[in-house]
């Protein structure tokens, strides 16, 4: 899931069970993968009686930046990290006691007449985003 990840300098462990389950889900079908180690995992999911499912997008903070992708047809979402350290120049200039020391979102998806779309309202550092996902041409509801 890192690669055109800005900041991703290293994968997460068993994040291809994790993105296998949401394909899965959102196509209707099954997925099953197993692992050894020390992060090891045996995971099986079907959805393929139910069908397609809704998915809007995939969330995570992994790489402390804000930033948009798309993955697979579905909208990956990174978000800035929630204290002062400046990770990356490109990040907003944090101030210790100022509203910039924090930065979350407040996400808002209104499912009907939204017209596909996902609402980031920012506190603190960084701006508000918003993005569709109704994507190849395909409404993920």
């Amino acid at each position: 899931m890192q690669e055109g990840v800005f900041g991703g300098d290293h994968g997460i462990e068993n994040d291809e069970a994790m993105w296998g389950i949401m394909k899965a889900f959102r196509n209707g079908t099954a997925y099953r993968s197993s692992r050894e180690g020390e992060f090891g995992y045996d995971v099986e999911a079907d959805y393929s009686q139910q069908g397609p499912g809704g998915l809007i997008a995939s969330f995570f903070g992994h790489v402390h930046f804000d930033q948009m992708l798309l993955k697979d047809g579905i909208r990956v979402i990174s978000t800035l990290n929630a204290y002062t350290k400046q990770d990356f120049e490109e990040a907003p200039t944090r101030t210790e006691g100022t509203i910039t020391e924090t930065a979350f979102d407040l996400i808002t998806i209104p499912l009907r007449g939204s017209e596909g779309k996902v609402y980031l309202t920012r506190f603190g550092a960084g701006e508000d985003r918003v993005t569709d996902y109704r994507l190849h041409g395909r409404q993920n509801e």
